[in-house]
């Protein structure tokens, strides 16, 4: 992998400062990755997300839709869908909250597949280990190539 230009690299350290939001079971969760998930029954799992494809900010109406096309593609394969949330961190946070899915019954290369098509950087990935990782979604975003592991400890903040 090599070196992440200073853009991706500034994408990729809040990536880590993110935390995703979830209710599962009744229970509102706050993820973030590295740090170990707390519902290991549904694992392995995929957050994925339709919203701002390449970290490009796009209208809501625009993310809404695209959204709502993931989940019926994700549904269409199988797989099961809860809603979740990216809740970012820094000065312009709130721009880049990102509606998104919580994705089980899905394999790795299928969720990358299908988050590559909406032009996605990444994904979070939550192996049987159950901790989370960010996973490459786009060729060339922080040198990565597609699949590759980008990220497993949270950063500070």
């Amino acid at each position: 992998m090599q070196i992440p230009d200073e853009r991706d690299a500034e994408i990729l350290a809040s990536y880590g400062r993110t935390r995703w939001l979830v209710t599962l079971h009744d229970r509102q969760l706050s993820l973030s990755l590295g740090d170990p998930f707390p519902v290991p029954d549904i694992l392995p799992a995929a957050i994925v997300t339709a919203c701002n494809p390449a970290s490009r900010l796009l209208p809501e109406h625009e993310n809404l839709v695209a959204n709502e096309r993931l989940r019926r593609v994700l549904q269409a394969a199988g797989a099961s869908v809860v809603p979740a949330l990216a809740r970012g961190t820094g000065a312009d946070a709130d721009l880049w909250d990102e509606p998104g899915y919580l994705v089980s019954g899905i394999a790795l290369a299928e969720a990358v597949s299908v988050a590559a098509s909406f032009g996605q950087n990444a994904i979070v990935w939550v192996d049987r280990r159950a901790t989370p990782v960010l996973i490459a979604t786009r060729t060339g975003f922080c040198g990565a190539s597609l699949g590759d592991r980008l990220l497993t400890l949270r950063l500070p903040i």
